[in-house]
């Protein structure tokens, strides 16, 4: 929270910042959003501009300040309510006019074009998250934040509502019903539009640099790129820049294990650039070597190719000397499933190369959404978590296609024959996260041999904040230490 002393100097400098960045909109450069989204020098959007302008007249909003009780309270003169009513009013009737690429509606069958959903939705996504930005200042102006929130730093907060307002524009929900009811046109289309998505992501994180002291090194797993994250105790043959699976890497001492990463994005979008921190930061606490990986991803590829990629990775370490039970598996949402399946493959195959462990930051357990009871955290955790956009839009037909072979769809639904062979595993959850319920029935499934660790108002994969949020921090330092600790592991857990 802001100190009582200087609220309104604070908030109008917040407001003016986020002014300039809706102004860059109509200009011929990237702003930060756009230059994750690979939008450059677009038509500038009604709504842009209008928002920059809106920022401004808010921010005269708050030059008045009266005392009550001792307290400051902000008021809007009359004027100030009339004109933020009429601009929302603009931006609303421009958003819903503005044709996304899915087309006009009409009586004929909706006509998908992947160029125009991606300048569209990257224009209003920025609009979105401009908007919710300054209104998460406004909030800490007036004193008005959530209890959920309550614990939240401010950088934490801007980028979690940043988010929770841009992803549903880029990763519009009907693109889920066009694809799974669609022609074969209307699905390439999708599958154009994703890939396009995960390529500008991809040269975006390639400059998002490792925390401090962890050398990023490019890796290639048979047809996968990749990256190592070396931490500052690997020092092969004083070449801190020497992968473990590289000519010389022989030499290298596997006895000390490496961790396998796969990175999460509901299996359709990200890389493993754009998980650099947390990858890094994983490296560094857990002072092992982490092999991130690019697996395929869907609708391209179905769950069936992303599986064998897993497999490919995991016994390319194995081919490099690594013995499995010095071989930690880990990810985050769609890759925590993957990880999670990895095991499952490897334990319906009765096989003796079991990984010594899993750590798992928010795993995707149910791919199809289905926990959505008044009771459940999807319908709980929805207004809070940045996640909640995908309530009611699952991915899964996406991701498998249109066979019947659904492999681990569901890890609820795996035998207790499959899931007594599993080796420990490290489930970190956050609170106030749509996954939350899946997440502690699958623990529960696991028994002993799962420890859950719940972070109290953290939302999903928070773990990628570190730098915003303290127990962001502090939980890839417990993950840590669990890799660290393996060899002790005993199959009781709190």
């Amino acid at each position: 929270m802001f100190g009582r002393t200087q609220p309104v100097s604070r908030g109008l400098m917040a407001l003016r910042a986020c002014r300039v960045f809706s102004a860059r909109q109509g200009r011929k450069e990237m702003s930060p959003l756009s230059s994750l989204s690979g939008h450059r020098g677009a038509r500038p959007s009604q709504a842009g501009v209008w928002v920059g302008h809106h920022q401004h007249f808010k921010s005269r909003m708050l030059t008045r300040a009266s005392k009550d009780n001792g307290t400051d309270v902000l008021e809007k003169s009359s004027e100030a309510q009339q004109l933020d009513g009429t601009i929302r009013r603009i931006v609303k009737e421009e958003e819903s006019t503005t044709d996304n690429g899915i087309g006009k509606p009409s009586t004929d069958k909706p006509k998908f074009d992947a160029k125009r959903f991606l300048q569209a939705s990257r224009i209003q996504g920025v609009v979105a998250a401009t908007r919710a930005v300054a209104d998460v200042f406004l909030r800490r102006v007036k004193g008005e934040n959530a209890k959920q929130r309550a614990g939240w730093s401010i950088g934490f907060e801007v980028i979690v509502e940043a988010m929770r307002a841009y992803l549903p524009k880029v990763l519009d929900r009907s693109l889920i019903q066009l694809y799974e009811h669609g022609d074969a046109h209307t699905r390439e289309q999708i599958t154009l539009a994703l890939e396009e998505m995960t390529r500008t992501i991809e040269v975006a994180s390639a400059a998002i640099p490792p925390v401090k002291g962890v050398n990023k090194v490019p890796a290639r797993v048979g047809g996968m790129t990749g990256m190592w994250l070396l931490p500052p105790t690997y020092r092969p043959q004083d070449n801190p820049r020497l992968p473990p699976d590289s000519a010389g890497g022989e030499k290298v001492d596997k006895s000390q294990g490496c961790v396998l990463y796969f990175h999460g994005g509901a299996y359709l979008t990200a890389c493993a650039g754009s998980h650099t921190r947390l990858t890094s930061g994983l490296a560094r606490a857990a002072e092992r070597p982490v092999l991130a990986v690019n697996y395929r991803l869907a609708p391209r590829n179905k769950f069936e190719d992303i599986l064998a990629d897993a497999v490919e990775a995991y016994e390319h370490l194995l081919a490099c000397g690594y013995l499995a039970k010095n071989i930690i598996i880990g990810g985050d949402s769609a890759g925590g499933h993957l990880a999670l399946s990895l095991c499952a493959h490897l334990a319906t195959l009765k096989s003796e190369s079991m990984p010594g462990g899993v750590v798992a930051f928010s795993p995707w357990i149910d791919l199809h959404i289905s926990m959505t009871a008044e009771k459940d955290s999807w319908e709980l955790q929805k207004e809070i978590d940045y996640l909640g956009f995908a309530l009611g839009s699952s991915p899964a037909p996406i991701i498998y296609g249109d066979g019947e072979n659904r492999l681990f769809d569901n890890l609820l639904e795996l035998p207790a024959s499959v899931l007594e062979q599993f080796p420990p595993v490290l489930i970190q959850v956050g609170s106030n996260e749509v996954l939350f319920t899946e997440i502690q029935l699958f623990k529960s499934r696991l028994g002993h041999g799962c420890k859950l660790e719940v972070y109290e108002g953290m939302v999903h994969v928070f773990q990628m904040f570190d730098s915003l949020e303290p127990k962001a921090e502090l939980a890839v330092s417990e993950a840590g230490i669990f890799i660290q600790n393996r060899r002790q592991m005993t199959q009781e857990y709190v």
